[in-house]
């Protein structure tokens, strides 16, 4: 038995993020249609949010989403590293070795609160010497961390996974979330996942069985569920 979230446990409101952008020169739209279009897939009332628009205003875009109360942090692409934007600062977030190595480089402040748990990899010879870490590493090192896995999650979160990549992600802090106005107007949330944060980030499993580690990465949890009669 396993579950595939976790869940915040803190009733939530719905922002309005349409009028937030209209106050600021942005128009959340169906299609981008020139500079000032925004477009928010409302998948649902979750935590997170995909935000699109022209190329040239994902940074500025970027940087006012973070400034909003709901807003945790900002992340997006630029100039071959991840970028994130919060009030606690900003950062990036670069790689090597086709993704396998990755270094979380603050820049103004500590957006995800790694400052300390680097310190410790860099006791335990985690980090070489530009600062870049396995994936694996990062997992073991920020596995119980208020972000777990935050380095990875946030770096395979804005390049990889889908086609259409959005220009901004935004991760909203526990409380808040966007999406359906209809489905909001139904309901009171009492509970909602998708940020970074551990009460979202973070399931159970159970096994009658031994399981490798006390914790494990999701894509590790289903190949050791897995029948051995299922192949690769």
């Amino acid at each position: 038995m396993f579950s595939d979230h976790g869940n915040s446990h803190v009733q939530n409101r719905r922002i309005d993020l349409d009028g937030f952008l209209a106050r600021n020169g942005f128009r959340v739209e169906s299609a981008i249609r020139n500079a000032e279009s925004v477009v928010i897939p409302a998948f649902g009332l979750v935590g997170a949010i995909p935000v699109y628009c022209q190329a040239q205003n994902t940074a500025r875009l970027a940087r006012l989403l973070a400034s909003h109360e709901a807003t945790d942090f900002a992340a997006f692409w630029d100039g071959g590293s991840v970028q994130i934007r919060s009030a606690r600062g900003s950062a990036a977030i670069t790689a090597k070795d086709s993704g396998r190595l990755l270094k979380y480089a603050p820049e103004d402040g500590d957006p995800l609160q790694l400052n300390a748990a680097m310190q410790s990899m860099v006791e335990h010879g985690q980090l070489d010497a530009g600062g870049f870490g396995s994936t694996s590493n990062w997992f073991a090192a920020t596995a119980e961390h208020e972000y777990p896995n935050a380095v990875n999650a946030v770096y395979e979160g804005v390049t990889n996974h889908v086609i259409n990549r959005a220009n901004v992600v935004v991760s909203l802090k526990d409380g808040y979330h966007y999406g359906s106005t209809f489905f909001d107007w139904l309901v009171t949330m009492r509970s909602t996942h998708g940020n970074l944060r551990r009460t979202s980030m973070t399931g159970f499993y159970m096994r009658n069985g031994p399981m490798p580690a006390p914790v494990l990465p999701a894509r590790e949890l289903l190949r050791n569920f897995r029948s051995p009669s299922v192949k690769e």
